[in-house]
């Protein structure tokens, strides 16, 4: 029998690092070979390639290359590749790439849902300088894109179980970084953790357009505890987010005006708490301090309506800063307390504008009229004409 023998072949010495690692024989095409092209994954190259590679990306162009056909749209013509040239190709494993569906989010944020978070003066912000820190934090990037998908199911309802189901998954994947965060705070991520708590602010109120709230009493409750926490966030880092990239959105967030003007509406509920709640109860103060602080509001809200503007602001701004205590004694459907929310809802009606408001003025009243006793119900009569005349709840898409 002959003797087998052997094929010779020239090993490879400059292949890829995966080829070698692989030992398996490289074509040695740049910058990705023909087995990493067939394979479609990462093809890095060892140091000290030769000057006859094909020219590398420059990190002022392009921060990783893309790997996948959908992903890969070249940032310039490979005809001029012009003078940012540099030496070496950068790639960052730690900078994951956006699929399909999720550019697709991004490009709804951008040119939609960015619009609709703040004043025309401010919209800047959300659309540049918050889509840039989440390029940099992508737990904030998961929150842009949660928002982003809860917005456009809420008016293309031909993609709503995908959209949900991308939004869901989005939210989950980007609290697990949050939390992380907010167990081991460092100034660092002070920005994103704000910005990421109000995204989840607008997120609990947006839901509802979609599916409407089988709760509104308790889903409103949630919604203030997380405007609380991003006071929080605000207050422990009040000096070093007023100097960051975001400083302008909180100088121009409106305050409630404290002063002795006399409001007919907030008045009468002052009365009704002094009338109603035992003296010098623990109650009693709380729901003093929050119709205070809710005529404090109104007022900036009447002055601002008197310019011909309006603050979608005004809102949260009563949300986190009424009692803590008052979220307690509204969960447990206290008259007061349902009789104060009713009142506060009527912010909402002046703001329905915004989509993740829309329709919690009347969620909100038709709920407080099932729970309210009797006796409490002419309570609602200003409420109700502010908002106007109660009906079944309204469908929950946008149109």
């Amino acid at each position: 029998m002959p003797e087998m023998v052997r094929k010779a072949h020239h090993k490879s010495r400059r292949g890829c690092v995966c080829c070698k690692r692989r030992h398996v024989k490289c074509s040695e095409t740049r910058p990705r070979c023909d087995h990493c092209t067939r394979l479609d994954i990462e093809c890095t190259w060892p140091d000290g390639s030769d000057s006859n590679a094909a020219p590398p990306l420059s990190l002022s162009r392009c921060q990783s290359l893309p790997q996948s056909p959908a992903a890969a749209i070249p940032p310039f013509s490979a005809a001029s590749p012009g003078p940012s040239f540099s030496a070496g190709i950068v790639r960052s494993k730690a900078q994951p790439e956006l699929s399909i569906n999720e550019l697709k989010l991004l490009h709804f944020y951008l040119f939609n849902t960015s619009a609709s978070m703040a004043a025309p003066n401010l919209q800047y912000l959300w659309q540049n300088v918050v889509v840039e820190l989440g390029f940099r934090h992508h737990f904030l990037l998961r929150g842009i894109l949660a928002v982003a998908a809860i917005h456009k199911v809420s008016v293309i309802d031909a993609e709503r179980e995908e959209l949900l189901v991308q939004s869901a998954s989005h939210l989950e994947s980007g609290l697990r970084s949050f939390r992380k965060c907010l167990e081991s705070p460092v100034p660092a991520t002070s920005v994103p953790v704000f910005l990421m708590a109000g995204l989840m602010a607008v997120h609990s109120l947006g839901t509802a357009q979609i599916h409407a709230p089988l709760d509104p009493i308790g889903d409103i409750c949630t919604w203030m505890r997380m405007v609380r926490g991003v006071k929080s966030t605000i207050h422990e880092n009040w000096e070093l987010l007023l100097s960051s990239e975001i400083g302008t959105m909180l100088r121009d967030h409106p305050c409630g005006t404290a002063d002795s003007t006399s409001l007919v509406e907030t008045d009468d509920l002052r009365s009704l708490v002094e009338q109603t709640a035992a003296p010098g109860s623990t109650e009693r103060g709380i729901y003093l301090e929050c119709v205070d602080q809710l005529r404090a509001v109104f007022i900036t809200d009447r002055r601002l309506a008197s310019g011909n503007k309006k603050s979608s602001a005004l809102a949260s701004t009563w949300a986190a800063t009424a009692h803590e205590g008052y979220c307690e004694l509204l969960a447990q459907r206290q008259p007061l307390a349902l009789v104060i929310i009713a009142f506060f809802s009527t912010l909402f009606s002046h703001c329905s504008n915004i989509w993740w408001y829309r329709n919690w003025d009347t969620w909100i009243l038709n709920a407080v009229r099932s729970e309210l006793p009797i006796d409490y119900v002419p309570w609602l009569e200003w409420p109700r004409t502010q908002i106007g005349s109660m009906t079944s709840t309204p469908s929950a898409v946008m149109t």
